[in-house]
């Protein structure tokens, strides 16, 4: 997280707090999402991906934004078939000159780019611009946690874990990693514990010095997929906020490639 991310996060932990925000403070805001699937060949490639299975992603979004006052809807979807384009690892890969000759809607449209091939490691990454996964990511193929993460990025969410401040108990010591009240602190991703009670989605407490159990089910934790299955009141409430003041004011309405 950069700095001046932590530090607007703390700005609008303050103004919650002064003000008891809670969801029902908020109108429902609905998000258009335009997919953008990059892939190898039309025939035998899964990473071509149909409209059946992008209308299932999508209810898979909604299932668990909605409770809290966000709808997503489909505003279209587009291929391209090529070798280069389908490989993020390829060096002639270019994601800027990706994002700006197929970038649909306005800075308030959700767009979302799949891979046939993606970073090692890594299942899917967030900008101001949108999305980038890799196209086994998504549900069904996957549980589809790594997606609610990541928009829960776009819209302003901060992982819920402390890191980077040593390996051991100190990391509890610092201040709450995303600024908000009700996701307690704790000391590192649960993936990077490959114990039984881990992958099994056992509560741990890694930071029992300070309140609460680690948020093993937080869509903004790195967990297991089958873990991850909530978000709280209070990042409900911080998206919401991201959302009314960065996205319909800074972003602007246009085509941040216009």
């Amino acid at each position: 997280m950069s700095d001046g991310f932590a530090e607007t996060s703390l700005g609008y932990a303050a103004i919650e707090r002064a003000q008891g925000l809670t969801v029902n403070n908020f109108d429902n805001v609905t998000v258009e999402v335009h997919f953008h699937a990059q892939s190898v060949s039309e025939i035998g490639d899964p990473s071509y991906l149909t409209a059946k299975s992008l209308y299932d992603v999508l209810d898979y979004i909604n299932l668990h934004f909605n409770r809290w006052g966000f709808y997503f809807r489909m505003k279209g979807f587009d291929h391209t078939v090529d070798a280069i384009s389908a490989n993020a690892t390829e060096p002639l890969f270019d994601s800027y000159n990706l994002k700006a000759s197929t970038y649909v809607g306005t800075v308030n449209t959700l767009n979302i780019w799949t891979f046939t091939q993606f970073y090692p490691g890594v299942a899917g990454t967030t900008d101001n611009i949108g999305i980038f996964m890799h196209y086994e990511a998504l549900p069904p193929l996957n549980a589809g946690s790594t997606l609610v993460h990541e928009i829960g990025h776009w819209l302003g969410l901060g992982h819920t874990f402390n890191t980077g401040h040593g390996d051991g108990p100190e990391e509890c010591d610092y201040p709450d990693a995303d600024s908000v009240d009700d996701t307690p602190i704790h000391r590192q991703p649960m993936t990077l514990n490959m114990d039984d009670e881990y992958f099994n989605c056992k509560p741990i407490d890694s930071c029992p010095g300070q309140p609460g159990m680690d948020p093993i089910n937080n869509f903004m934790n790195y967990n297991w997929p089958k873990c991850a299955t909530e978000f709280t009141e209070g990042q409900a409430v911080r998206m919401h906020n991201f959302w009314k003041d960065f996205a319909n004011i800074k972003r602007g309405q246009g085509n941040p490639f216009a």
